[in-house]
């Protein structure tokens, strides 16, 4: 099983509540609800100086076709598509959301990305939520 650094369960400890507001998740939620939710969503903690990525969910991994161990502590930069760089560095230092195709190797997929900045012992975080928009970029123009 793959531990989560003690720095990463400090910061995400603080996120939960950050979290409700940036997906707009109700107050009453059942917690098994909740749990489900986590437990199938695509998400990842990362520095802003560095890339480095302190946490990701097996679905963020998934959309790399890595796992989650793999992913841990490598830098967003090395993992990230090249061509989706410049979108993704337009939009890193900032809480604004965006829509990007990821390209997998099944064809591009759309993808919605909700974003908070988060300062944590002397960092600049980046904590992203990501949803499917569309099935392909050919569906949102088409």
């Amino acid at each position: 099983m793959v531990q989560v650094s003690p720095l990463a369960t400090r910061i995400l400890a603080h996120i939960d509540e950050d979290l409700r507001d940036i997906l707009d998740i109700p107050p009453n939620i059942h917690p098994a609800r909740l749990l489900l939710w986590r437990a199938t969503e695509i998400r990842a903690l990362w520095r802003v100086d560095t890339g480095a990525i302190l946490d990701c969910s097996n679905g963020y991994a998934a959309l790399f076709g890595r796992t989650r161990s793999d992913l841990l502590g490598k830098s967003m930069w090395d993992i990230l598509p090249a061509e989706t760089h410049a979108t993704v560095r337009e939009h890193a230092a900032d809480d604004t959301g965006y829509t990007y195709t990821h390209p997998t190797v099944d064809g591009p997929v759309s993808l919605r990305v909700a974003a908070r900045i988060i300062q944590r012992e002397g960092m600049t975080l980046r904590y992203v939520v990501m949803d499917v928009a569309s099935e392909s970029a050919e569906e949102e123009t088409g």
